[in-house]
């Protein structure tokens, strides 16, 4: 009887052992895999978000109806009252500015008054003066209260001199709702 006992209780160890044994093997592949493909399998995350079917469940608004009371429709995008512009300083209230010296490119921020009442998703696109063209910081959201959004400041170690432009490009559109030319001198 004490050796069936003793028998039993070495299955069971051999058997916990070999699961954590499989468990540590199934580990160690998992992190080498991760290191040798890891950016490979992070860049196929979103193309596989992306084919996935998406489910839009919408709540009835204040009105009763299941129409939604703050979304813009893609065809009016292009007809969005936005304000983009230049201030020196982190103010919203400054004072405007469409040309300024190199110098100063450290003081100059960047603000988008986007309509009042809807929460709107946006980029800013920035025209060089050579002309290629390249996104301003991340992709920015506004609040329903319509203002202005901090869209970070122009600080540009010796940035070329001429004339740059700003598009404000909604998310749900390919055209610019606000466009800003400014200058950059000597």
């Amino acid at each position: 009887m004490k050796e069936n006992i003793r028998f039993a209780l070495k299955s069971y160890l051999a058997g916990c052992l070999g699961c954590l044994g499989a468990l540590s093997v199934i580990a160690v592949l998992a992190l080498v895999i991760g290191l040798i493909f890891g950016s490979q399998i992070m860049s196929l995350i979103p193309a596989i978000y992306q084919t996935s079917p998406q489910t839009n469940i919408q709540m009835p608004n204040e009105s009763g109806n299941n129409e939604p009371d703050n979304i813009i429709n893609n065809d009016i995008g292009s007809e969005l009252s936005m304000d983009v512009y230049l201030t020196e300083g982190n103010d919203p209230n400054g004072k405007r500015l469409t040309t300024f010296s190199s110098d100063q490119t450290k003081d100059i921020y960047c603000w988008v008054k986007p309509p009042q009442g809807i929460t709107l998703e946006f980029i800013i696109m920035i025209t060089l003066p050579n002309g290629s063209q390249s996104q301003y910081g991340p992709k920015f959201v506004s609040n329903p209260s319509g203002e202005p959004v901090n869209c970070g400041q122009f600080n540009e170690a010796n940035p070329p001199l001429g004339e740059y432009q700003l598009d404000v490009i909604p998310s749900m559109d390919k055209d610019p709702a606000a466009t800003l030319t400014f200058t950059i001198t000597e």
